[in-house]
């Protein structure tokens, strides 16, 4: 039943020409649908009604995202079952003490595929100027690859229902035979757009954790944050350069 409103969004967009326009009919649907799942989540979480909702993004066909009173992020799966978001909000409160960083925390919904989370303190990439931007370039890479050795040395096997969050590509008996290799978490989604900011440039929170899984590839996330980096900054010498 949580997928019905994913369907009907998407047949519906597929009568809208453009394709940010479709992303936004899919958005909005999703969100009328789910507007009273949504309103109890607020108030089961943070014990306050619901007085706005805005639309922020739908990337995928199985996901969507949107704020909530100007304050808190809403995200709604298609592809994942509420047992499983709520095991995934497990998976963020025990790995919080090992980062360095702010992490949101999660609180999931019981009965839709949803989770709700607070805003974290800091600037998005956009806040700052392209020159600035590569000047601290370094500093940046050094943060951002102590905060990946954080979550590599986090012990998998600690982790409560630790064998859900394997990829499905690389389970516990493929990895075992996989000379030099060991099980690590992996973020996944590290980018320039998933890191918050303080004033100098100083790495104070990363977000979107909902792609965290467990495999044997210790430079996926370092390796995707640097296509990431690199393609943003190669926009932006483009654009204003």
């Amino acid at each position: 039943m949580s997928k019905i409103p994913f369907y009907i969004g998407n047949f519906v967009a597929c009568f809208v020409p453009g394709s940010d326009q479709r992303a936004h009919v899919r958005g909005w649907i999703n969100i009328i649908l789910y507007q009273r799942k949504i309103a109890k989540l607020i108030h089961d979480a943070y014990g306050c009604r619901v007085t706005g909702i805005r639309f922020v993004r739908q990337r995928t066909l199985n996901r969507m995202v949107c704020v909530v009173n100007d304050k808190y992020y809403v995200k709604i799966f298609r592809d994942l079952s509420p047992a499983r978001v709520c095991h995934f909000a497990d998976l963020i409160r025990y790995i919080r003490p090992y980062i360095s960083v702010a992490i949101p925390e999660i609180i999931a919904s019981h009965t839709a595929p949803m989770y709700v989370c607070a805003r974290v303190p800091g600037h998005h990439i956009e806040h700052f100027s392209p020159d600035t931007l590569i000047a601290a370039a370094g500093k940046i890479h050094a943060q951002v690859a102590q905060i990946i050795t954080q979550i590599q040395s986090i012990d998998v096997k600690k982790i409560p229902n630790y064998k859900q969050f394997y990829t499905p590509m690389q389970e516990h008996r493929n990895i075992k035979n996989m000379p030099g290799h060991r099980a690590v978490l992996v973020h996944f989604d590290i980018n320039e757009t998933n890191l918050m900011f303080d004033d100098n440039l100083n790495v104070c929170a990363l977000i979107d954790w909902d792609t965290i899984s467990i495999a044997a590839n210790m430079d996926v996330d370092m390796n995707n944050f640097m296509h990431h980096w690199d393609r943003h900054m190669g926009y932006l010498v483009k654009k204003y350069r």
